[in-house]
């Protein structure tokens, strides 16, 4: 009975760090790698898909925006405030872009779309919600307050990563106490081809135009609007869709890297398990043919079943848990779900890898004969 306990011992020890050992090697060589290039991946596309607008239109003035709304090329116009602020965080002076809209119900128009929010708390004070990689930078929480006097925030949500240096107040325009103009507005197109043609095209960022009173004389001022008429405007206008081609091609090379990645983790591992488990039964051949000789092959039957579920339990937790230390790691946001969508094989490959190589043992071990008696 005693023989029999240190056997089960020494099998389920030796398992459970071939097991450990696959699990490590792997996710540290490929796994963790993999993720990190997921969530870059999974933020590189988010603006693009959880936000419905299709252009930035920068500094136009209020009669350019008026106009956007009675154009049937356009199907929604959210004008935004833009304010520049510095806060004090963890002893840096940062400069921090905070926008707003005037209506909250379109915000799914905006980069701050509740489908890119990826978490979020109901708190009092004047909310600010910030870039997932600039809270993950200086180790910002939800409920924590930045800023002071009338500039301070209490921080209320973390919006899935695009610019760390960009953030979202509602209600800026009744925060400041200055009256703020709007710099911009989001534009959602109903027709492609007339949008060009009436807004993109000649535009001008007449919000930027100085008045006569900027200048000492006429002939300036005169030189001055010919410049401004003449000067090419495109840069005030932000092309979601052209950008969101530009960003596939290198989002679908990062996913085929990041799928290979986790593809030889998993037979990484799968292949250490197999031959390491299997080579338990080799390296105690002799001594296993005795005790079966004895009368034992049950006990021994039961020993490698245990010592194969123990494998297969730490094959499942070391991956679970290194997997999880490495989402919180990340500066990038990225859930479980989204991992297992690319990633199943790095640790359905090892779990087959024990089923298999417990069965082999079994056979084996099935194989020998008891003593006639």
């Amino acid at each position: 009975m005693r023989n029999n306990v240190k056997q089960l011992l020494i099998t389920s020890v030796l398992s459970f760090l071939i097991a450990l050992f696959a699990i490590l090697i792997s996710f540290f060589s490929f796994v963790n790698e993999a993720i990190k290039e997921q969530a870059i991946a999974n933020n590189q596309l988010s603006i693009f898909v959880n936000a419905d607008y299709d252009y930035i239109i920068n500094n136009p003035s209020n009669e350019q925006i008026e106009n956007f709304m009675k154009n049937e090329s356009i199907e929604e116009v959210v004008p935004f405030y833009q304010l520049i602020f510095e806060f004090d965080i963890a002893g840096d002076k940062i400069e921090l872009t905070m926008k707003s809209i005037d209506d909250m119900n379109s915000l799914c128009y905006t980069e701050f779309s509740k489908d890119r929010l990826v978490k979020e708390k109901d708190v009092s004070g004047n909310k600010i919600y910030l870039d997932y990689g600039f809270a993950k930078k200086y180790n910002i929480k939800l409920g924590d307050t930045i800023g002071e006097n009338v500039m301070q925030f209490v921080v209320a949500g973390f919006y899935s990563n695009y610019n760390q240096h960009l953030a979202f107040v509602p209600n800026l325009n009744n925060i400041v106490k200055s009256k703020l103009n709007y710099s911009g507005t989001y534009i959602k197109v109903a027709n492609e081809e007339e949008f060009k043609k009436s807004v993109v095209d000649g535009y001008k960022p007449l919000a930027t135009l100085k008045d006569r009173e900027s200048f000492s004389d006429d002939e300036a001022y005169q030189n001055y609007l010919d410049n401004f008429n003449n000067r090419d405007h495109s840069s005030y206008i932000v092309n979601k869709n052209l950008k969101e081609s530009e960003e596939t091609e290198s989002f679908a090379i990062r996913i085929s890297q990041l799928k290979n990645n986790y593809l030889i983790s998993g037979i990484i591992s799968s292949t250490i398990i197999l031959f390491g488990l299997i080579s338990l039964s080799l390296i105690f051949i002799k001594k296993i043919k005795y005790e079966v000789v004895d009368g034992n092959k049950r006990n021994i039957l039961v020993r490698y079943a245990i010592s194969g579920g123990i494998s297969l339990l730490v094959v499942m937790l070391i991956w679970l848990v290194s997997v999880v230390g490495s989402i919180y790691s990340q500066v990038y946001f990225i859930k479980l779900s989204s991992i297992l969508s690319y990633g199943w094989l790095s640790i359905t490959l090892p779990i087959l890898s024990v089923i298999i190589a417990t069965g082999v043992n079994l056979l084996i071990v099935r194989g020998y004969k008891e003593k006639q008696r």
